[in-house]
Order: C-alpha cells, then structure tokens, then sequence
C-alpha cells in the first residue's frame, strides 16, 4: 500500500513539473511575439539631427549669458550674493544638458519602443530631476523683485513639464502587454514609438528654453536691470 501511495505521489510530482515546464515554455513563446512587438522602430527623417544641433546651440547661448558675470567685478544693483546662487545654478543646468546621456538617443536616426523609454528615463533623471526641479524650481531670488515677477510663471512651467512628462511614461508602461502580434498591434506599436518619441523631444525642447530664458534674464539684470 506504502509503495502504491509513492508511486501514486511520483505521478502527480511528474504531472505537476509536467504542466509548469509547459506553462514555462508557453511564456517564453509569448514573450518572443512580444519582443517582435517593442522591436518595432520609428525613423525620424533627414532632420534627426536638428533638435541635438540646435540644443547645442541653444546651450552655447545660455553660456555666453552667463559669461557676463564675474562676481568679483560686479558692481550692480542686484544682490551679488543671490546672483552667485543663481549663476551656480544656471551653470549645473548646461552641465546637465551637455552630460546627459539623451544626446546619444537625440542623435538616433531610428529608434525603438525600447529607446523611447530609455530617452524618457534619462530626461526625467538628468535633466528634469537634476535641472529643472533641482536647481530652477530652488531659485530663490527673493532680494531681485524682477525675478519674484517671474518666478509663478516659471514654478508653473516646471510643474507643466513634470506632468507632461508622467502621462507620456504612463502611456508607454500601459502598452507593455503580452500578446500574439497582428497588425493592430504593429500599427499601435509604431504610433506609441513615434507620438512618445516627439513629446519627450518637446519636453526636451521646453526644458532648455526655460534655462535659456533664465539666462536671458540673468544677462540682463547683470547689465542693468534688478
């Protein structure tokens, strides 16, 4: 009877190990239509290479901006020691954009679902994280009224951009569904890839716009204005 309920239990082991390496392989086979999915890329045209130019100049901009001050030779109106706070900021900014690893994505002329979320990762870390939230939302200019005039308007943007930037991920994470491919799926694929893509570039855009309008900011009150 012992040997019986053994070997009965020996059956039910292979029956069971049986149905969860089926189930393994099962998965497995999902998952390689699912690859095929997010393999899907979007070829940005011959003008790929604009945005990643013409951030570069647009950061060279924002540097010969702030190359109008010199703290030691400042004589103006303006607190000196919240411009020193401010220029410190300003210049962690442009160390942010030129470090940051987007470049290399901005630099793709195609590129994948899988590139698209690295871009939005990198932008949130890099650039909103250690830029915009970091240093421009902790402006405190309260000793330069013509920047306490600005700065709701700028803390809004901010808020903008963070908001922007959450629906996009979102948007992304929700599409990561295990599913057979049909043309349906290649179609939606294609569009998360590309309308993600352009959002996150305009994200992109808008953050080193607000930068560059702080900079103009800056060079002016050095030169004249408080």
């Amino acid at each position: 009877m012992k040997k019986f309920i053994l070997e009965y239990v020996n059956i039910i082991g292979y029956v069971i190990t049986g149905l969860i390496f089926s189930l393994a392989v099962f998965i497995l086979f999902i998952n390689f239509y699912h690859y095929k999915e997010v393999a899907i890329t979007y070829n940005k045209g011959d003008s790929y290479m604009n945005t990643y130019n013409t951030s570069k100049e647009t950061i060279q901009s924002i540097k010969n901006d702030l190359s109008v001050y010199d703290p030691n030779a400042y004589h103006g109106g303006a607190d000196n020691t919240t411009l020193m706070q401010i220029h410190g900021r300003l210049n962690l900014c442009v160390s942010a954009f030129e470090n940051s690893k987007v470049n290399d994505i901005l630099q793709k002329q195609v590129v994948g679902i899988k590139d698209v979320y690295s871009f939005s990762t990198l932008y949130q870390s890099e650039i909103l994280n250690d830029c915009v939230v970091m240093q421009i939302y902790s402006i405190n200019g309260s000793n330069i009224p013509s920047y306490n005039a600005i700065k709701p308007y700028i803390d809004l943007d901010v808020k903008s951009l963070l908001s922007d930037l959450n629906y996009t991920k979102k948007n992304l994470q929700n599409n990561s569904s295990y599913q057979f491919t049909s043309d349906f799926d290649r179609v939606n694929v294609f569009d998360i890839t590309r309308d993600s893509y352009t959002n996150i570039e305009a994200s992109y855009n808008r953050s080193l716009e607000l930068v560059k309008l702080l900079s103009q900011w800056f060079k002016n009150t050095v030169q004249g204005g408080v």
